[in-house]
């Protein structure tokens, strides 16, 4: 789970800070995040750093706007978006089931 509920960076240097780490975290564990479709510049090398994989992802951020709209454009069967922490934490939860 990715959680920047509440979350506003301070300045440009700061988002485009987290806009690029989660994405090179996930792909340390072999997973690409959907709205780097954004980015068609966007080139990013999958690999399973000590062995692990992440098989899905939830986004949670207090912007109802922008998770409604990423949630039309990039959620999966793996990948979903949210605003409520509970809801995300359910649908995580509920991949294995």
């Amino acid at each position: 789970m990715v959680d920047l509920s509440n979350f506003e960076a301070e300045n440009t240097e700061a988002h485009k800070y987290f806009r690029n780490i989660i994405p090179l975290l996930l792909a340390d564990h072999h997973y690409r995040i959907g709205y780097l479709d954004m980015f068609p510049e966007a080139s990013i090398q999958l690999r399973k750093k000590r062995g692990i994989e992440c098989l899905a992802m939830v986004n949670v951020h207090h912007n109802e706007e922008k998770m409604t709209d990423y949630q039309s454009r990039f959620s999966s069967t793996r990948e979903q978006y949210y605003t409520d922490r509970d809801k995300a934490m359910k649908w995580i939860l509920s991949i294995n089931e």
